[in-house]
């Protein structure tokens, strides 16, 4: 048989602090953005321009794959 070993107390921390920003993350207040097709689109409260964010994101991963079909293309 086989003994565990005791954890450290900094495993223990890291356990909790990860437990805790779980937690976090689920009690941000969210405010709606956009409504598409039904879908709807929310961001935390004190983001600021949320659209715009998620505009270049949209616009650098539609860049991104015209760029992998051209240099897969050659």
């Amino acid at each position: 048989m086989t003994q565990e070993e005791p954890k450290s107390e900094h495993e223990s921390k890291e356990n909790k602090n990860e437990m805790e920003s779980t937690v976090s993350k689920k009690d941000i207040p969210k405010k709606t953005v956009a409504r598409i097709l039904g879908v709807e689109i929310s961001a935390p409260e004190g983001m600021k321009n949320p659209m715009l964010r998620l505009t270049g994101l949209i616009v650098i991963n539609i860049l991104v794959l015209v760029l992998l079909k051209l240099a897969l293309k050659a």
